[in-house]
């Protein structure tokens, strides 16, 4: 096997082994940036969440009321991907205008988070919500009551910050495996040099043997002419 065979197999396999550890990056990125995307807006869901909890009253009738709830814009658009809704007793008693008529369903088997419940569940037109539930424990004229919140973000509001972030970091992999197949480059270029010039003293080598055996063998002629001497 030359060196110039050798190389180029070098190559072709640092090109697949760096190919493949820059898309499997790209996976590992967007794995990582969809949890801490989801990390921020369950942040603000909690954010939205104090707001709400603190605004519930119970008035003398025994009729939950909102003083001012959150402020966020998609809580009045109707379908809006962000909504809230407060009960009690596993009823839906006040909601948000973005849910107009219909109600969410309240978390059962769900994860904990800081006291509460989180879990993905279906929302209007079949869109899916990321939802997190609270309680909170009002005293009222007959006695203390707890009631529910709950807070719900569409997620599919969540796939253009996803998309933006990996389109920013794209760039970056890019350069990163530019970087990589010019630094396999320059080794295979550089590194075997000494291979090379290995190669070209073989070479020489073997034909000054091959010159040396062709001297040193005699012809048919030459036989013929040394044994008909007198």
């Amino acid at each position: 096997m030359t060196s110039f065979s050798l190389r180029r197999r070098m190559l072709l396999g640092s090109v697949v082994a760096i190919v493949i550890a820059t898309v499997l990056a790209g996976i590992g990125i967007d794995a990582i940036s969809g949890l801490a995307i989801r990390a921020l807006e369950l942040s603000e869901i909690d954010d939205e969440m104090r707001l709400l909890l603190g605004s519930i009253e119970i008035n003398a009738n025994n009729e939950l009321s909102i003083d001012e709830g959150p402020q966020d814009p998609r809580f009045e658009l109707p379908n809006g991907g962000l909504y809230w809704q407060v009960g009690r007793n596993g009823n839906v008693e006040l909601r948000s205008q973005s849910l107009w008529d219909q109600g969410l369903p309240w978390l059962k088997s769900t994860a904990t988070k800081g006291g509460g419940k989180v879990r993905d569940l279906l929302g209007p037109n079949g869109s899916q919500l990321l939802a997190v539930e609270r309680s909170i424990v009002i005293s009222a004229a007959n006695g203390d009551q707890t009631v529910n919140a709950l807070i719900a973000l569409d997620n599919a509001q969540l796939s253009p910050v996803k998309w933006r972030f990996f389109i920013a970091m794209a760039p970056s992999l890019v350069v990163l495996m530019a970087a990589l197949l010019g630094a396999v480059i320059a080794f295979l270029r550089y590194g075997f040099r000494p291979l090379d010039q290995l190669s070209v003293e073989s070479s020489r080598c073997a034909a000054a043997r091959r010159a040396r055996s062709a001297g040193a063998i005699p012809t048919r002629s030459s036989r013929w002419s040394t044994t008909s001497m007198p």
